[in-house]
């Protein structure tokens, strides 16, 4: 097996390796201003890509990752690339979209498209959303008409009167059911 040459000295000792920084240099003004144009135009797809990350990148030519790294960056043109970012809207353009939709197909009458982004949760801001009510049952009220019904019917089927049906589930029934309820049951039988 050949021996490896052995590696050149550097001529003198207080060199310093060369950096990346070295070879390309610092960025110019020039760079600062591509990069700075290239954020703005970034921003405008953004908003026209409606908040679509990688659309937007693919639209002008840079990757993902770019846009990831200039996101962490603590960098003074990054701080107001993020700033301008989160006051871009691209959801108010996405329903002001949808709004166009709805009022060009209006006489058409299909809107499920239009209508699914109205109904979404980033529409909730402009109070697009159903209304669902919700109404409160009360479990008591409900074993109240359930317990009239099966007397009335006893009371039916016996040929007796509701008062006298309603009697005798007291002395015989009572003591299984809440004391609300057979005093509810009593008090409504007396009205």
């Amino acid at each position: 097996m050949p021996k490896k040459p052995p590696k050149k000295k550097r001529q003198n000792a207080t060199e310093k390796p060369c950096t990346a920084l070295m070879v390309i240099g610092r960025p110019t003004k020039r760079r600062q201003i591509a990069f700075s144009r290239l954020r703005k135009r970034f921003i405008q797809e953004y908003e026209r890509n409606y908040g679509n990350i990688s659309a937007t990148c693919t639209a002008i030519g840079i990757h993902r990752a770019t846009v990831y790294r200039w996101l962490k960056s603590n960098s003074r043109i990054n701080i107001r690339f993020r700033a301008a970012l989160e006051a871009a809207q691209p959801t108010e353009r996405l329903l002001d979209a949808a709004e166009h939709v709805v009022a060009a197909h209006l006489a058409d009458g299909n809107l499920k498209a239009a209508e699914f982004v109205l109904k979404s949760a980033k529409a909730k801001s402009r109070q697009y959303h159903e209304k669902v009510e919700i109404e409160q049952v009360d479990p008591m009220t409900e074993e109240l008409k359930k317990l009239q019904g099966i007397i009335q019917a006893r009371a039916q089927q016996e040929g007796v009167s509701y008062g006298e049906m309603l009697q005798i589930f007291k002395e015989n029934h009572a003591q299984y059911y809440p004391k609300e309820i057979v005093e509810k049951l009593v008090s409504d039988a007396v009205n």
